[in-house]
């Protein structure tokens, strides 16, 4: 028998007896599971590779998907799980699938990391805005303050403050949504969960809408008020606007010449807590094997290293560890000049996406009026 022709029927042999195996049930099964994401990221991916490493059974088939196109795909039912990075994504692919399907389309929300909302102020302001109260800033904001009567300062103009429009952006609703807290806690009546009982208040409804008359609203998402606001550190647009922690984390390096020119810092007593959700699909969770399989990814975002390296991401861990409360204080130390903290106000969490498209609704009836 010549060389050739022995390996010929050993590769045959070998690709038989594997086949056996598999439909034996002797080699077990891979269990495949479809994970949505939306920012292809060298940390996440690197995250993903490494379960694989550490679960052999498991087949995870990332999807990289943005924004409308994930909604698509998951309403598609292909996903498994989905990574959205906002509440309002969710709540358009539900409305989507309705029209189409019956049942639940969400399983299971794991909350793995989360990050809060702050203040950003012009550098030059900083001093008099860390200082001011929520509910100070409010009174400026309506009163059509100007800071000659906050600090004597004659050429800083009118106290402008910016939160994006609430009936457009997930941060804008969530920026009314933090005065809406603040109110009711000044009123010696804090709720850990504003909802349609809440709104339902002519006062609060007068709140709101003040602040609306009121307020800036310019900007969008992301870290793009830096230039629009803040391009010129002497002269800037407006001296404080909202932002979340995440953002000024995951640019600080990469736009170091621009965040000079602001400082952050958290509201007084209380702020919103914007989690990041791993989505798990109903029918996936119907399915036991990739239960099973979603559950062990679940857990595995939430071991000490995943959530260690999401604070590289910018985001805060869900998990308190000694290795993560050591990589906040190093963050502390590191920003502690631009005004980051590693202790926390109180907490609430940010909208609801089942409540977030009502609460827009009723915003852009008041912004019409």
């Amino acid at each position: 028998m010549n060389r050739k022709l022995f390996l010929a029927i050993s590769v045959l042999i070998a690709a038989m007896a594997a086949y056996i195996l598999f439909f034996s049930g002797i080699m077990p099964k891979k269990t495949r599971i479809v994970l949505v994401t939306e920012k292809e990221d060298r940390t996440l991916t690197e995250l993903f590779e490494d379960f694989g490493r550490k679960n052999p059974d498991i087949i995870l088939d990332i999807v990289v998907r943005r924004k409308y196109d994930a909604e698509e795909y998951v309403v598609s039912g292909k996903a498994d799980m989905w990574l959205p990075l906002e509440s309002n994504e969710l709540s358009y692919a539900e409305g989507s699938y309705r029209c189409k399907s019956e049942g639940k389309l969400y399983g299971r929300f794991a909350k793995i990391a989360f990050t809060p909302m702050i203040l950003v102020s012009a550098r030059e302001r900083y001093s008099y805005t860390s200082a001011m109260t929520l509910q100070e800033i409010y009174g400026y904001i309506t009163g059509r303050a100007v800071w000659q009567d906050i600090n004597g300062e004659t050429e800083w103009g009118r106290f402008r403050f910016d939160c994006p429009r609430p009936d457009f952006y997930e941060d804008g609703a969530d920026c009314i949504l933090l005065f809406i807290h603040h109110y009711f806690t000044a009123n010696n009546d804090p709720r850990g969960k504003i909802g349609l009982k809440e709104l339902d208040d002519e006062n609060v409804k007068e709140y709101i809408r003040s602040f609306l008359r009121n307020v800036s609203m310019e900007s969008s998402r992301g870290n793009y008020f830096l230039f629009d606001f803040f391009g010129n550190a002497d002269t800037p647009k407006v001296d404080m606007c909202v932002s979340y922690e995440q953002v000024f984390l995951s640019t600080a390096e990469r736009d170091s010449k621009y965040w000079p020119r602001v400082r952050i810092h958290y509201p007084d007593r209380l702020t919103v807590s914007k989690p990041r959700y791993l989505v798990s699909m109903a029918k996936s969770l119907d399915d036991p094997k990739k239960a099973e399989a979603i559950s062990r990814f679940e857990e595995y975002m939430l071991s000490d290293d995943v959530q260690l390296a999401l604070i590289g991401l910018g985001y805060r861990p869900v998990k308190a560890t000694e290795a993560t409360e050591a990589a906040l204080a190093e963050l502390e130390e590191k920003y502690g000049a631009y005004g980051f903290r590693a202790e926390l106000p109180e907490l609430r969490d940010s909208m609801d996406y089942t409540f977030l498209r009502q609460f827009q609704d009723l915003i852009w009836e008041y912004l019409q009026h």
